[in-house]
């Protein structure tokens, strides 16, 4: 009897405690702003005019809460939410059968689970509030978190399979490639880069310039003598001045004017760019540019074609000022002929150096009485190689 009653006094003096408050300082120091975010998908096809909602889940580990938010593209006709799920703890309701339907609030003291980090994996299906939402990828900070912190094999294998290698879960379609856009040929109407900007949109816009090269080469142009690449005796003997402008890329054809030539002179091309001949009418043409003019080029301009004979000191000086930015094919050509130079000079060294061991291996070998390196190599060669080899001169 005493001892039953010295149990129920022991039991009194420790109740039970089911206020008692948890302490969660430390969660809180530790997982400050420090968010996990998944990616998925929320299948409402089954209902009138439902289709797929792609979603974005974040997991707050300060306090074991969740937030939903619908991705709404534009253009779509729905209205922009806020937030498909407010921050909360979301409870599982196992005792409730999925469904598509809201499920209403359970009241009273009701002993809830809460999904935790552990339950969010890559192709686990929750039950948000009545809804399947299915998870489908996660970001690379969430990634590195479940490495860190579930790290043990046996865990991998049996709670998160996918977490090794994070394999995100296909539910859409391949999106289709996108057709290229058609360029319609040039119509002659205005300049090609007008006709161009016409086809980018409804509105066209004016064709971008190159301002700098505008403002600093403004007074630079590159005059050149040419004469006519022609089999006609009339046409061998005229004279031509060039002229290339370095703000706009244009090119100015003057004809000298000769006496009693027969031949009227004055403009001959009037100021403009100028396509390069062989090009193809569906592609961008290209047009002449400054590294196309040099002394000996020759030039297709509107089917005549000139040859560039001749440069006035200033355009040569400037090609000498601007190598780097002119890189002719004068240029190209003197390159090769040093390097053609370089290789002549190491073929002389070479034979010299060959010819100066051969004399004085010879030396040496008679010096001491030794054979002679012919002597040596040609009974290997006629052993070896053929009958009637023997040892090169050279040697």
């Amino acid at each position: 009897m005493y001892l039953s009653l010295f149990s129920q006094m022991e039991k009194s003096m420790n109740p039970l405690r089911p206020y008692e408050r948890i302490d969660t300082r430390r969660q809180f120091l530790d997982n400050d702003s420090k968010v996990l975010r998944f990616y998925g998908y929320w299948d409402d096809s089954s209902s009138l005019f439902g289709d797929v909602r792609d979603l974005v889940l974040h997991y707050f580990l300060v306090d074991d809460t969740i937030e939903i938010r619908e991705v709404i593209a534009p253009n779509c006709g729905r209205d922009h939410v806020s937030k498909f799920l407010r921050r909360s703890k979301l409870p599982k309701v196992r005792h409730y059968v999925i469904t598509d339907t809201p499920v209403p609030l359970q009241t009273g003291a009701v002993k809830q689970e809460f999904y935790k980090d552990s339950d969010l994996t890559i192709g686990t299906e929750l039950n948000v509030w009545g809804r399947r939402v299915t998870i489908t990828d996660c970001d690379e900070f969430t990634k590195n978190y479940y490495r860190s912190k579930y790290g043990i094999v046996w865990f991998l294998d049996k709670l998160w399979p996918r977490i090794q290698d994070f394999t995100p879960v296909q539910y859409k379609a391949p999106a289709a490639p996108k057709p290229s856009r058609y360029v319609p040929p040039y119509n002659g109407f205005g300049s090609e880069e007008d006709s161009l900007s016409s086809c980018q949109g409804l509105v066209p816009k004016p064709p971008q310039k190159d301002f700098h090269k505008f403002m600093t080469k403004d007074s630079h142009v590159l005059n050149f003598e040419a004469k006519m690449v022609t089999e006609n005796p009339v046409d061998k003997d005229r004279v031509f001045i060039i002229s290339f402008y370095l703000r706009d890329d244009t090119i100015s054809v003057f004809e000298k004017i000769q006496k009693n030539s027969g031949v009227l002179g004055g403009a001959f091309l009037q100021r403009g760019r100028v396509k390069k001949p062989g090009q193809d009418q569906s592609q961008r043409s290209q047009y002449f540019t400054a590294q196309d003019f040099y002394v000996g080029a020759v030039l297709c301009l509107n089917k005549r074609n000139f040859q560039l004979i001749e440069a006035d000191e200033y355009t040569l000086n400037y090609m000498e000022q601007h190598a780097d930015e002119v890189w002719t094919l004068v240029h190209m050509l003197y390159t090769v002929y040093i390097i053609y130079c370089v290789c002549d000079i190491l073929c002389v060294l070479y034979i010299t150096c060959l010819c100066w061991w051969r004399i004085k291996t010879r030396t040496i070998c008679k010096s001491f009485s030794l054979p002679l390196p012919e002597t040596l190599l040609t009974p290997l060669l006629q052993k070896y190689v053929s009958p009637t080899a023997s040892t090169p001169s050279c040697i």
